[in-house]
């Protein structure tokens, strides 16, 4: 997952991969910029930095139009030797998706480069989807003004909406710049994670009980505070000290310093549904709701 920060250099990219291949477990990578952070000055380090420790695994690019930048970006990576690139059709591409499919193999073809894809294929699914989206008012993937603010919190399209609604619920809706304002002081404060799920949630909220408590972690989420104990690894780079002090010193952060996480087996996981399949259960495990959760929750003895 790409990110945006002082510490998530080149070297730290090749470090990551370095480790991903030592694991002896890797068939493919995929860097994906959720953000759509990723410059095109800066690509041509980053996929070099990749490959050149991929050990001959194919890489997989996956960029977001956030900021207009993607199509540019893959024009990079294809000139770097990436050969597998994630698109969309043209009416649900740009905007905060993805680069259109028609556009990035025209540019593929100024690159010299060739493809197996259906052309009439792709043509009958954009015209499908573009009669849809004019039937239902819905409306079609335009390009991104660039807008370097974005830069400053990273919040990513969809976390950026999720905030938006929860301060008009609050009657807040004038405090969206504080809040965002405050989302890149928190991620500075847990050492820069990347800004996707589930940290970019995590920054979010924080960001917004900051704003609207009052006062600089008064209030914590859970997830911030077993952040911070070190349950989602290691940061990229330094937490500050004394934000970390005050929020491991809350009896919240003591009640999860004291947690453990047990040993929880498939079969354990096929015991909360005996009657699903095991793709049935890890479609329920990925998004749990209701009785089934609350098994969950027991069975790793969440609070």
């Amino acid at each position: 997952m790409y990110t945006y920060s002082p510490v998530h250099t080149d070297e730290l990219w090749a470090k990551k991969t370095r480790l991903l291949m030592d694991s002896g477990l890797v068939d493919s990578i995929m860097m994906e910029d959720a953000g759509g952070v990723l410059m095109p000055q800066h690509t041509p380090g980053l996929v070099k930095a990749i490959v050149g420790e991929a050990r001959g695994v194919p890489v997989e690019f996956h960029s977001h139009c956030n900021l207009g930048m993607a199509p540019a970006v893959y024009a990079e990576a294809m000139r770097g030797g990436i050969r597998a690139l994630h698109t969309a059709v043209a009416p649900m591409s740009n905007g905060t998706s993805l680069p259109g499919v028609e556009n990035t193999i025209k540019n593929a073809r100024v690159l010299g480069l060739t493809h197996h894809l259906d052309m009439e294929a792709v043509k009958t699914v954009s015209e499908y989807f573009r009669k849809e989206a004019e039937t239902r008012g819905m409306r079609l993937g335009v390009p991104q003004e660039y807008d370097l603010s974005l830069y400053t919190h990273q919040i990513p399209g969809g976390m950026m909406g999720t905030l938006r609604n929860q301060l008009a619920e609050l009657k807040l809706s004038q405090r969206l710049d504080d809040v965002l304002a405050e989302a890149a002081l928190v991620r500075k404060d847990l050492g820069y994670p990347v800004m996707a799920t589930p940290y970019s949630q995590f920054v979010g909220a924080q960001a917004l009980f900051n704003v609207t408590s009052g006062a600089r972690y008064k209030v914590v989420s859970d997830e911030v505070s077993r952040y911070m104990l070190g349950h989602y690894g290691e940061p990229d780079g330094p937490v500050d000290q004394n934000v970390k002090d005050q929020i491991l010193g809350s009896p919240k952060a003591k009640k999860w310093a004291a947690w453990k996480e047990p040993e929880v087996t498939v079969n354990d996981l096929r015991k909360l549904a005996p009657t699903l399949s095991d793709e049935e259960l890890m479609l329920k495990l990925s998004s749990p709701e209701g009785e089934f959760r609350d098994k969950l929750r027991a069975l790793y003895g969440w609070m």
